[in-house]
């Protein structure tokens, strides 16, 4: 038997991106097992390819084809986004993927903040000109562009790429005070 290796860290971080955690909630059964499906067979040579013209397409056509895929109650396009963009940050966080498919790592100030609850409060109590969080489940494209700008403008102000504002909102929530008081430039 050959060890694939690119093949098991695609599986593996299909299986990080998308977890109980990740698609929690009512009406979500079943959302696990279809991403994790879905995003074994994105054509990540595709990706690699993308331009910055061309990134959002690839991006907007990926969340359409996965909606598809997700079970029925479960169809909803912040949900198929946000597991999407977590999925593309872990593949982009590798260096075994990024040396296997060349040019993916380029697309690193191009990959959108994955959005949830807390990335989006967060997003606005960090004072972003951006609506009251309205959930994942009735988060839809143009709500998604007014999130994404908000984390452009507070990542390009800290010399960030935006999805790593991630970090700081969500998976440092320990420190989310000291680090929302040094965005805000209190110390």
């Amino acid at each position: 038997m050959e060890y694939d290796l690119i093949g098991d860290l695609r599986s593996r971080a299909a299986r990080l991106a998308v977890n109980a955690s990740t698609a929690r909630g009512k009406g979500n059964k079943g959302v696990v097992e279809a991403a994790r499906k879905y995003f074994v067979c994105i054509d990540l040579h595709e990706m690699a390819c993308c331009s910055v013209a061309t990134y959002s397409l690839f991006l907007d056509r990926h969340t359409d084809w996965m909606l598809a895929k997700l079970p029925e109650g479960a169809r909803r396009w912040g949900l198929a986004r946000k597991l999407i963009n977590i999925y593309l940050r872990d593949v982009v966080y590798s260096r075994h993927l990024c040396d296997h498919f060349c040019g993916i790592a380029e697309l690193e100030s191009l990959l959108e903040l994955p959005l949830d609850s807390l990335t989006g409060k967060g997003l606005f109590n960090l004072g972003a000109s951006v609506p009251p969080w309205p959930g994942v489940k009735a988060l839809g494209h143009k709500e998604s562009t007014q999130y994404q700008s908000a984390a452009s403008n507070i990542a390009l102000a800290h010399g960030i790429a935006r999805v790593h504002l991630d970090a700081a909102l969500w998976g440092n929530r320990e420190a989310h005070t000291l680090k929302t008081n040094e965005l805000h430039g209190n110390r």
